[in-house]
């Protein structure tokens, strides 16, 4: 009988441990250095010509709005991305963001000129697709005081080495919508 239940118990436990290591999902890694292959927009393109000069200019969507090359890794409980945004010959080290694994919100001061933005960001998972949310305060020349801007980021894998982003930046003051897809390919 002890024999029994010795035997019983191993099996239940090792059931549970088996049960348990099915039901936690594990979440696809975006560990890597990413470059934009295309991205498309959902809303028009506009183009316009500047009034004498220089001729005429594209105005397009912002893409991802994280850059052409991304680096994404996690350390430490957080995803950290770092993008290139000024030029080499600027000597200024790439843009970084870092965003908590458990979900938390996490502030992210950026210097770009002579101002600083301060970012509020969070994530989320949503079966094997990364949500992140971005929030920022508008300009009061923009709209009034204590708006925030959101920008809804989802990164998804489509195949190992390609990275869909889809980018919306919601609308504030008039402004509709936008929705930017930017697909990335792994760099070997």
């Amino acid at each position: 009988m002890k024999h029994f239940v010795c035997r019983l118990f191993t099996c239940g436990a090792t059931l549970f441990a088996l049960t348990s290591s099915l039901s936690a999902q594990t979440h696809p890694s975006f560990d890597g250095t990413w470059v934009l292959a295309r991205a498309t927009a959902d809303t028009q393109r506009v183009t316009s010509s500047a009034g004498s000069g220089d001729g005429a200019f594209r105005v397009g969507d912002m893409g991802s709005g994280w850059g052409a090359t991304l680096t994404l890794s996690q350390r430490a409980g957080r995803l950290v991305l770092e993008y290139p945004y000024f030029a080499e010959y600027d000597l200024m080290a790439p843009l970084q963001y870092e965003f908590a694994m458990d979900g938390s919100d996490v502030e992210n001061d950026l210097t770009i000129g002579p101002e600083r933005t301060r970012l509020v960001a969070r994530i989320a998972w949503r079966g094997d697709t990364l949500l992140v949310t971005t929030r920022q305060a508008v300009p009061r020349e923009v709209a009034p005081a204590g708006v925030m801007a959101e920008v809804r980021r989802t990164l998804s894998l489509v195949q190992t080495d390609t990275l869909l982003v889809v980018t919306t930046r919601v609308g504030v003051a008039d402004a509709p919508t936008n929705v930017v897809r930017s697909v990335y390919t792994r760099k070997r």
